[in-house]
């Protein structure tokens, strides 16, 4: 079998499936008294974020002496071929070469050599190619056509994603950005005094006279909430650039029970999302 790794935009950095959970257990119980201080002992948003940051780089130092590390998947490429890694090797070795060569005519005969090599890799690549998806082809009519109906239509339904837009003064947008943005800030512009009307400066300095109004506060988050939402969360989903995934969540909630509603609670109580 002929293996290609390929790049992986993933956060994942551990491997949760296996790993030493014992250690893992051990570790959050030395821990606990500390943490659950620091959570209950933060009285601004700062010093919450604080404690978050401190909290999360000691969960990924243990995380790390539990876990692997997680590495991208390898995808399987049923054209490539040992032929074809010997030979990037060689065009890759000779192109390092005539960039190092000094003399004039050397450089020139090496060069001749490197473009007809490099097209020698560029011809076996295409018909590596080919022959692999004649091949495909002709074993997917053989059996059953449906194979390959599934990857055309894949195919075709991509559909790029569009980089211009018109604007408001006749520009048009350049980037995936810039069209993004465009009906972000038309359907939601920027709330800017210094664009005010008069009457809109008028409604604003009469609401800000108005009391504030007079609602309830809103109720802690209870056990429940907290035990039916870590045990709903995905395992198999990727989290964030933390690296902290659902079974990690999990295992911590359950070795250490009122970490999180604390964390919850102390956030509405301060009106704060640690960053």
């Amino acid at each position: 079998m002929n293996l290609n790794r390929i790049t992986s935009n993933s956060t994942r950095k551990f491997v949760t499936l296996v790993g030493n959970w014992n250690l893992f257990h051990l570790k959050i119980q030395q821990n606990k008294q500390q943490w659950m201080d620091l959570v209950n002992s933060a009285t601004t948003k700062e010093q919450v974020d604080k404690t978050i940051t401190e909290i999360w780089y000691k969960l990924g130092e243990i995380s790390k002496r539990c876990f692997p590390p997680f590495s991208p998947k390898i995808k399987y490429v049923p054209w490539w071929s040992p032929k074809l890694t010997a030979l990037r090797k060689q065009v890759n070795a000779l192109k390092r070469r005539v960039k190092r060569y000094k003399n004039p005519d050397l450089k020139e005969i090496s060069n001749a050599g490197f473009k007809a090599l490099k097209n020698l890799y560029k011809t076996e690549l295409l018909k590596a190619k080919q022959d692999s998806w004649e091949k495909f082809c002709t074993d997917s009519t053989k059996n059953t056509p449906w194979k390959m109906y599934k990857t055309c239509k894949a195919d075709f339904a991509r559909k790029p994603v569009p980089t211009s837009l018109t604007l408001l003064d006749g520009s048009v947008t350049t980037s995936e950005e810039e069209t993004a943005n465009a009906p972000l800030h038309k359907f939601f512009p920027d709330d800017s005094t210094a664009q005010d009307s008069d009457q809109q400066r008028n409604i604003r300095a009469q609401t800000s006279e108005l009391e504030p109004p007079d609602s309830q506060t809103e109720p802690n988050f209870s056990k429940h909430e907290v035990d039916e939402v870590v045990r709903n969360l995905d395992d198999k989903k990727c989290p964030g650039p933390d690296g902290i995934d659902g079974v990690i969540v999990k295992r911590l909630h359950k070795s250490l029970p009122t970490f999180w509603i604390s964390l919850f609670n102390k956030c509405l109580l301060l009106c704060c999302f640690p960053k």
